[in-house]
């Protein structure tokens, strides 16, 4: 939709973000190498490209645990999907992999969106950290640090004050020692 010139709220793009918002989300740095322990100098943290997805469907199905095997055919088709719904997300998106000798090890996800402006801040943003994962035999080498520090910088880079996530247990210390907190208040509803 255009900006009214007699109209205050900004225009929207891609993403459902507006003009400023992605303005803000523009100054993007790529991650590039990033050394986590000795014996991993080999690991790196990247974003996610379009060749990615077929390693990224992957990783969403293994994160997944299904409980049955799913078909190749099925595989392609969600490779698709969500190469579609990446694409339909443009700058809201941010996915970074970690990536050991050419294989992709661990993603990570942080969907960025508006919420209801205040007077003083009409774009404001919020990020949620997603789908953060690193293979099984890839744990406990500080990967999982990794991806989720590369996110967190990612959103500082673009302004974002606030980040969210639901973490299972054996991530909450991560997200703690990069400076999350419990928010007592945040409540959430699962459809019955």
């Amino acid at each position: 939709m255009a900006a009214d010139p007699g109209n205050s709220r900004p225009a929207k793009v891609s993403g459902g973000l507006p003009i400023r918002a992605i303005e803000r989300l523009a100054a993007i740095r790529p991650w590039q190498r990033c050394p986590i322990r000795e014996g991993l100098k080999d690991m790196m943290v990247r974003s996610a490209q379009p060749e990615d997805v077929a390693g990224l469907a992957a990783l969403k199905e293994a994160w997944a645990q299904l409980s049955r095997p799913i078909s190749e055919s099925e595989r392609r088709e969600f490779a698709d999907d969500l190469a579609a719904w990446m694409r339909s997300q443009g700058p809201a998106l941010v996915c970074r992999v970690a990536e050991i000798d050419g294989e992709l090890v661990g993603m990570a996800w942080l969907v960025l969106f508006e919420r209801v402006p205040d007077i003083h801040d009409r774009t404001r943003l919020t990020g949620d950290i997603q789908s953060v994962y690193v293979l099984p035999q890839h744990r406990q080498r500080g990967i999982g640090r990794a991806l989720v520090r590369s996110l967190i910088d990612a959103a500082d880079e673009r302004g974002v004050p606030r980040v969210t996530v639901s973490a299972n247990t054996a991530a909450a210390a991560i997200y703690s020692a990069e400076g999350f907190v419990t928010a007592p208040y945040l409540l959430e509803r699962h459809r019955p």
